[in-house]
């Protein structure tokens, strides 16, 4: 059997493998289509904001939440959102959920590696009900033997806890496995600060020290070849 470099490969969800961001710019445009008065369609700023309000406000920190959220509403003149923070996030959230795509060439990649004998796992960062309607609408689940979700199992990324896990619960060691990730911080500093050499998705310079770097992951059918 050919040797490769690695026994597993770890992949993030996000944006690597799901177009999360454009699925979230398609719940825009259809809320925006659905309620012209509310969203302006093509308002940059305010997609900005939204996105700020639905991904980047922790649901722990209540107090801030309630400082944000109104205001947010009153600035865009958003008179029927959603009474709580809690259910603008779950709102967005679903609509994101129902445009979202995998990359064109994820099945074929996944299929690729599994075929070669390639043993693979998903550590993604989220809440579980979200991330888990994720994967049962792009159905991918099976590719995966583990698949730890940062909810579920009490660790984000970067803490290299979550990438050390990942490797355990497979039974091997972080040097036997490849984590393949978008996000310069949570993916490529988590996997590097917990041993674990990694494939930066990024379409510009590796300025951040990652062991390989691609636009997408197509390139792991070179790596693996």
């Amino acid at each position: 059997m050919k040797q490769y470099p690695y026994r597993a490969i770890l992949f993030d969800l996000d944006d690597t493998l799901t177009a999360t961001s454009a699925a979230f710019q398609k719940a825009y445009r259809d809320f925006s289509e659905q309620y012209p008065d509310i969203y302006l369609a093509g308002n940059e700023e305010e997609i900005a904001a939204v996105r700020h309000i639905v991904y980047h406000i922790p649901r722990h920190e209540k107090e801030q939440k309630d400082v944000l959220y109104p205001p947010f509403c009153k600035k865009w003149g958003i008179w029927n959102a959603p009474p709580t923070e809690r259910e603008f996030e779950a709102q967005w959230r679903t609509r994101q959920c129902e445009n979202l795509e995998l990359f064109p060439w994820s099945v074929d990649v996944l299929a690729d590696l599994k075929q070669k004998g390639l043993r693979m796992s998903l550590v993604t960062n989220g809440w579980s009900y979200f991330q888990r309607m994720k994967l049962e609408k792009v159905n991918i689940s099976d590719y995966f033997e583990e698949i730890l979700i940062a909810e579920e199992v009490g660790i984000d990324k970067p803490d290299p806890a979550i990438f050390r896990l990942a490797a355990d619960r497979m039974g091997l060691s972080v040097s036997d496995c490849l984590f393949v990730g978008n996000d310069p911080t949570k993916d490529v500093a988590g996997a590097l600060a917990a041993g674990m050499d990694c494939l930066w998705i990024a379409k510009e310079e590796n300025t951040v020290g990652a062991t390989y770097t691609a636009p997408d992951i197509r390139y792991l059918k070179k790596l693996f070849s």
